[in-house]
């Protein structure tokens, strides 16, 4: 953030700004009134039982939209008094990196969300009438674009949602498990191996969930004796469509798998590797 912020005061056509005022309003108002709109609307759906399928889920998805009706309704607030000068004309490389950022990370997990595209259109339009109202050059919006999206790369939205959840609701965490699945046996089974694996099969069993437990869990638990505890559960009520049989993995971590339908062991065993399960 920094060295975008030094690229953009040192790159050609970069000027200093009188820090209170400019002389216009320009478009950016307008632009920054209709991209706090649309955040607004992203950020009540959900309260209104309209939730978004294509929106990344967690606690930093969740107050995204809503620091965005604040940033937005803020700039657009400050454009129509002409302050949009001084500190704050460094902010649209920074905001335009952050949406690069989550686009490319939502296009590479295979979410293409109207809203969020929405939003960051409209915001890239207030970037280039906010700068063109303070003399910044165009090339430190450029730079904001390219980083964010070579960071999107990386997932951080991802990554830091993950570490929220688990440092501060672990329990929601296993919200991706089958509804079926027993969240407090999840969390406490009752023995400290590095992973957790739980089977769950049909009342009576079926070909798959019997192949499963003759197959597949006696090579887990000869080459993982120590290292993976595993469960076995019956589900009496199970959605019709419900596909069996049902694995769930977890490491102490509380970072889950789930694989519906039967798994072939070189699969299964790179999941318990990755959880950080070592073989013998």
């Amino acid at each position: 953030m920094g060295l975008l912020m030094a690229a953009q005061a040192s790159l050609p056509g970069a000027t200093e700004t009188p820090p209170t005022e400019v002389r216009r309003r320009g478009w950016a108002p307008g632009f920054y009134g209709a991209a706090g709109t649309a955040a607004l609307v992203m950020a009540v759906a959900p309260r209104l039982g309209l939730p978004c399928d294509q929106c990344a889920s967690g606690t930093l998805a969740s107050a995204l939209p809503w620091a965005a009706v604040v940033l937005y309704f803020g700039l657009g607030w400050a454009g129509l008094r002409r302050r949009l000068s001084g500190r704050l004309a460094s902010l649209p490389p920074l905001y335009l990196m952050a949406h690069a950022s989550l686009i490319v990370e939502s296009v590479l997990d295979g979410r293409w969300c109207f809203g969020c595209i929405s939003v960051a259109v409209l915001a890239g339009g207030a970037a280039a009438a906010h700068s063109s109202l303070t003399a910044r050059t165009p090339w430190a919006l450029a730079i904001g674009l390219a980083m964010g999206s070579v960071l999107g790369t990386l997932s951080p939205l991802g990554r830091i949602d993950d570490a929220l959840a688990r440092r501060l609701w672990p329990a929601r965490v296993l919200r991706v498990a089958p509804p079926f699945a027993d969240r407090a046996e999840l969390l406490r089974c009752g023995h400290e191996s590095p992973v957790k694996l739980f089977l769950y099969e049909r009342p009576g069993g079926c070909r798959r969930c019997g192949g499963a437990t003759k197959r597949l869990l006696p090579l887990v638990k000869d080459e993982f004796p120590a290292n993976v505890c595993i469960h076995v559960r019956e589900v009496p009520n199970f959605p019709a469509d419900q596909q069996f049989p049902v694995f769930v993995l977890m490491s102490l971590r509380l970072d889950l798998y789930v694989i519906e339908g039967f798994p072939s062991y070189a699969d299964l065993r790179t999941l318990l590797i990755n959880l950080g399960a070592a073989p013998k």
